[in-house]
């Protein structure tokens, strides 16, 4: 008998607590934001007026009544909550009968009363914040917040209700693409343009899952080569990638003209917190940009250029086996064999491209 009382007594409380919440909700929009880079000076509680303005949170009543509502906001990195922070209508301000409260992250993470709402507990110390990680503390002394996922988490209730009526989030997920640079074919700007029929573009960058890639390549004429001071403004536009690419390499026909002069680029959009990939932009879009890689084409050139390039990869590896048999004079056959996998040709330089950057074990076989 007494455990169906208790039954019965937790089930009161429950219905209770629904009742007393229900047509609350609430609603980030957007929900999600991706960048490149994110200032740490972004979230700063003590002046919320500097903070850009990311994202909108709607606290919906759909009742024909009035009422205080309290709301919770948490910071989350990477899913380790760093804060909370409690706030409640303003006496005599209760959500509208049928309306609605319109808060961004201004409102949110603030050490300040907003419009409708009170802080209800201490201030939000960013010292607490910091020490909370490692890799924050390293984060606030260059200005920027490391790759992960910076999250607001948000609760609301009716003022007195036992439990939250709703609960959204909204998160910033960073990751850097760092620079770009150019491998082949070419050399950087400033040098002796190499004579070469190249039969592709490789470039290296850190991929996310957001960023593209945008390939230029310019024509410059025989008594004309491309300098640092023409190779902006002049030039004839050979190719400019009509779709953004998502690897690193580019391996088109293209109608090469001997003895002329080519300048090629790779760039890709820099998503910032005023320019986030969120289906609208906040302000300008910046960009990261690889250097110019100059040569000059020759359609009868002597230079096995397909060996040049599987050797400028090949040093790109920074294996010591490998680097050891390049520096004794070896030279690539054209053919690669990793897990099993035999690869010649385009194949085979993209591969040998993937692997630059990670550990790899080289072994002499006969």
């Amino acid at each position: 008998m007494r455990h169906v009382l208790l039954m019965v007594l937790v089930l009161l409380i429950a219905v209770t607590a629904s009742a007393q919440n229900r047509g609350l909700t609430a609603t980030f929009t957007p929900a999600s934001l991706n960048v490149n880079m994110l200032y740490t000076t972004s979230f700063d509680p003590f002046a919320p007026h500097n903070q850009p303005l990311l994202t909108t949170l709607e606290i919906r009543n759909t009742l024909n009544e009035s009422y205080p509502v309290d709301l919770q906001v948490r910071v989350l990195w990477n899913g380790n909550t760093l804060v909370t922070a409690g706030f409640r209508t303003k006496d005599g301000m209760g959500i509208p009968a049928n309306g609605s409260f319109y808060l961004s992250n201004r409102d949110l993470i603030t050490n300040q009363s907003s419009t409708h709402f009170v802080k209800l507990d201490a201030a939000i110390d960013l010292q607490d914040i910091i020490n909370a990680s490692n890799l924050l503390k390293n984060a606030v002394l260059s200005g920027f917040f490391p790759d992960g996922t910076i999250t607001i988490g948000i609760a609301v209730k009716r003022t007195g209700a036992p439990a939250w009526a709703s609960e959204t989030a909204f998160s910033i997920t960073v990751q850097n693409i760092g620079n770009i640079y150019a491998v082949y074919p070419g050399s950087p700007m400033g040098g002796v343009p190499p004579m070469m029929s190249p039969t592709g573009y490789l470039w290296n960058a850190l991929f996310t899952p957001f960023n593209t890639f945008n390939l230029m390549i310019k024509e410059f004429p025989p008594n004309n080569a491309p300098t640092a001071s023409n190779i902006e403004t002049s030039g004839t536009l050979l190719y400019g990638n009509p779709a953004p690419m998502t690897g690193n390499s580019f391996s088109d026909f293209l109608p090469y003209r001997d003895n002329h002069y080519y300048a090629w680029q790779v760039s890709s959009t820099l998503f910032t917190e005023t320019n986030p990939l969120s289906g609208r932009s906040l302000g300008s879009a910046g960009v990261v940009k690889s250097n110019w890689y100059v040569f000059q084409y020759s359609a009868s050139s002597d230079t096995d250029d397909r060996q040049n390039e599987f050797f400028t990869l090949l040093s790109l590896l920074n294996n010591p086996l490998i680097l050891n048999l390049l520096n004794s004079g070896w030279r690539p056959t054209g053919t690669v064999i990793y897990n099993g996998r035999l690869e010649t040709g385009p194949n085979a330089l993209e591969m040998l491209n993937s692997l630059i950057g990670q550990a790899i074990e080289a072994e002499i076989v006969n």
